[in-house]
């Protein structure tokens, strides 16, 4: 067994340092904060490392005390090691007694941070736990809204869920089907058929009834002026309470535009099986089917579980090794290797029986009613570096830095990479490009910012003693740079790029966790989603709540302020799909639209851009997605699967033709839009729609999946 309840805080620390980590752990628990140390925590008789991957697997947050002792003592770096593997957030601060008050605040401000995806997983995690040692009995399973927010969460956040959780809900599913069933067996409950594109697998008898009555409904509803309505539905221009019940409409329909259908169809039956297992091409990796999983062995011996939507009947491995396509009970699903997320390819082909690869971006899937193509990617890496946090993008280069601290210049056109700056111990927690210039900010013992000339590529350092830096942002002359920092005392700073001064204030409203220099003014974002504005000499001015539970960490938009779209921290928060437009010198006059449907659809969005002439938008998300919409009235304009792992950095091409997109696992992708962007473009998206629903009826494949209950 494990730790008996979720706690927030793991410490990890060398025993030169238990000091000052008695002092933090105190200090954290008078704040109210469980706090996990194994000095305290670990009995006697348990061994060592098992205690403590499941301490660390149901904590949530670590705090690396990363002081010489702590770098050099190979326990503290297995200890870190498992929390990156497990996906659990690692905060390193260094063992400074006399600024204690301020890394607690650094903690808890992070913990703040982090998304609700987290603690769902750890619930599911906990309870699972208990069912399993209960002997999996029924009456421990979870039914309702906690299951309904366990499976979603599951779906769009696969990697913070153990493999006894996924078995957990998939049982619990299992049972809420049954209960289901026997009600309708009973006559107790009406059948729901569904307000979406697709209908229930339990109600086969009335599917191509119900099919043929949805594909009228919505191909009539996307015939209308669908992005008008939707603007006024999504809270553009309401507030949530007054949208009516015609929401659910547009919801189901602006979700399809992001499904994937069949380009090309081929109506001859395929009954031939697929592989059942399967080497990935770069012979580092083993696949096999295990009912509703997949079971991935890698070199080492270790086996990683991929959860597919349904019984698994074949398999294929993409080219790159990064995904793999399977062919299930109810259609077929497209699962990332490297964080387990699923793209489902809605329409059918009867009973599926062979799935493989066309190319790096095709998968075709065959069954007794024929055989599809379906487009899964809408790119291929240009080329890969070792690993992105964050990544800028400033003459014609994409600049990133990795986890580790590697700075890097990758050429969009050629492809070519240059390393510029070798990894060292300190922690990159921000960049950001203007013109010539890159800046990145690295949080260590001694913080500091690394300026790049990108005419050049020299460097140089500027110290940044009292400030942890949490978020930056470059002014338009590139003479200065404003940072938000976790130390209360110089929350708000100012640094002269060009001789190195600093000014700073302390904290205003709230701690100051993201920030954006416009022509004459400054914004900052606080960790509970305050907006606050201050003068260029950083004067403080008015306030403006956005109703955003997540910090604040970036904007992006018009220098002048007219168009803002904030977006939370790049370690998982949602956009809160927010616009700001600011009028006049303080918050009179300002302006906040609020949209109930968030731009990144439930997905985290750890970056955003906007294009040159600032008529769209470009969200990144964390299944390795990206969508645009126009800045104007929030049209939904493109959407592209690029990445199988979370988008870590999105920037516009100079001539705003093309996104230059990074990706956690290093990839970077040069995504063209399409000719025709803008208002216009939406129109296309609905010309889209229409086609895909009619294709459906015109090839007879159109097969219902199962809704989400």
């Amino acid at each position: 067994m494990g730790v008996d309840i979720v706690m927030d805080f793991f410490i990890s620390y060398a025993r030169e340092d238990a000091i000052f980590a008695r002092a933090l752990v105190g200090r954290l628990k008078e704040a109210g904060w469980d706090v996990w140390i194994d000095q305290e925590d670990i009995p006697p008789s348990v061994p060592w490392m098992t205690e403590i991957q499941h301490a660390i697997d149901e904590s949530m947050m670590m705090i690396a005390i990363a002081s010489p002792d702590w770098l050099a003592s190979a326990a503290c770096l297995i200890e870190v090691d498992l929390a990156e593997k497990g996906r659990v957030p690692v905060v390193r601060v260094t063992p400074d007694s006399d600024r204690l008050d301020d890394i607690v605040g650094r903690v808890v401000a992070a913990i703040r941070a982090l998304p609700e995806q987290r603690a769902v997983a750890l619930q599911a995690n906990s309870a699972a736990a208990i069912w399993d040692s209960a002997g999996r009995t029924k009456p421990l399973l979870v039914r309702g809204q906690p299951l309904r927010l366990m499976r979603a969460t599951l779906t769009n956040h696969p990697v913070d869920f153990s493999d006894t959780a996924r078995v957990f809900i998939a049982t619990s599913r299992q049972a809420s089907i049954r209960r289901w069933i026997l009600g309708l067996a009973l006559g107790f409950i009406a059948p729901v058929l569904g307000l979406g594109i697709w209908v229930s697998l339990l109600v086969a008898s009335k599917t191509d009834e119900q099919v043929a009555e949805n594909v009228a409904h919505y191909t009539d509803l996307a015939e209308q002026n669908t992005y008008a309505d939707w603007n006024i539905y999504s809270g553009l221009e309401r507030s949530p309470s007054d949208v009516t019940g015609s929401y659910t409409d547009y919801y189901q329909l602006f979700s399809f535009l992001a499904e994937r259908t069949p380009s090309s169809w081929d109506p001859v039956p395929v009954t031939d099986g697929g592989a059942q297992t399967a080497e990935s091409p770069d012979g580092n990796s083993w696949a096999a089917i295990s009912g509703s999983a997949i079971e991935v062995t890698d070199s080492s011996g270790s086996i990683k579980r991929l959860l597919a939507s349904a019984p698994v009947s074949a398999l294929a491995w993409s080219n790159d090794s990064r995904w793999i396509a399977v062919a299930t009970s109810v259609g077929a699903d497209v699962i990332s290797v490297d964080n387990g997320q699923a793209i489902p390819l809605r329409g059918g082909s009867g009973t599926t029986e062979s799935v493989r690869w066309d190319g790096a971006s095709d998968v075709i899937v065959g069954g007794s009613t024929g055989s599809g193509t379906w487009r899964v990617l809408d790119a291929s890496p240009a080329a890969v570096t070792d690993g992105v946090r964050y990544g800028a993008y400033a003459d014609h280069y994409l600049y990133t830095v990795s986890a580790p601290g590697e700075v890097s210049k990758t050429d969009v056109v050629s492809g070519t990479t240059t390393v510029l700056e070798d990894g060292s111990d300190s922690t990159p927690t921000a960049m950001d490009s203007m013109g010539s210039t890159v800046v990145v900010a690295f949080d260590a013992s001694e913080p500091f910012l690394l300026v790049i000339d990108a005419t050049n590529d020299s460097s140089r350092v500027i110290p940044m003693p009292d400030c942890s830096p949490l978020a930056l942002s470059l002014t338009s002359d590139e003479q200065a740079a404003y940072l938000a920092c976790s130390e209360v005392n110089t929350n708000r700073t100012r640094v002269n790029l060009g001789t190195g001064a600093i000014d700073s204030q302390p904290m205003q409203d709230q701690l100051a966790y993201g920030v954006r220099a416009l022509d004459d003014r400054v914004i900052w974002g606080g960790h509970a989603g305050l907006v606050s504005q201050s003068d260029l000499d950083l004067t403080p001015g008015g306030v403006l709540t956005t109703t955003c539970p997540a910090p604040l960490r970036k904007f992006v938009g018009a220098r002048d302020g007219s168009a803002l779209f904030p977006i939370g921290d790049a370690t998982g928060s949602f956009t809160c799909a927010s616009r700001i437009q600011l009028r006049g010198e303080d918050t009179d006059g300002v302006t906040l639209n609020r949209l109930i449907l968030p731009a990144a659809d439930g997905h985290a969005a750890p970056d955003a851009a906007t294009s040159p002439d600032g008529s769209l938008v470009a969200y990144g998300l964390s299944d390795g997605r990206v969508r645009v919409f126009t800045t104007s009235g929030f049209y939904p304009v493109y959407f592209a699967q690029v990445l199988p792992d979370q988008v870590r950095a999105v920037s516009f091409s100079d001539d705003g033709t093309s996104l230059v997109v990074a990706g956690l696992g290093g990839e970077i992708v040069i995504l063209p839009l399409p000719t025709t962007v803008g208002e216009d473009r939406a129109g296309e998206l609905v010309d889209d729609a229409v086609a895909r629903l009619q294709n459906a009826i015109d090839w007879g494949i159109y097969t219902s999946t199962q809704e989400q209950r």
